[in-house]
């Protein structure tokens, strides 16, 4: 038998949720800002990026740049993927 969640328990779990998304949004709102300037750059400078990102150490650079650059990398690879897939499709159409 499923448990019946009351109006209660549904407008307090609304409220955690508007809280946890509110506290987020500035995060996402950067993340995005990343994502944007990925999907713009070109295929070399795309390529130079995931090579510059792989020779990041915690040695060489600031704390900030050596957490970010797993981030940028993966979406790097993702955005270069998205367009070898985009073109292949592309050529199978035609």
């Amino acid at each position: 038998m499923v448990d019946k969640i009351t109006k209660k328990e549904r407008d307090r779990m609304r409220r955690r949720k508007r809280a946890r998304n509110k506290r987020l949004k500035p995060f996402a709102h950067m993340y995005n800002y990343i994502v944007c300037l990925i999907e713009e750059m070109g295929t070399r400078q795309l390529s130079t990026l995931i090579s510059d990102t792989t020779e990041v150490t915690n040695i060489n650079c600031w704390c900030a740049t050596f957490s970010v650059a797993p981030i940028v990398q993966r979406l790097a690879k993702e955005e270069l993927y998205r367009r070898k897939y985009r073109e292949s499709v592309h050529k199978t159409t035609q």
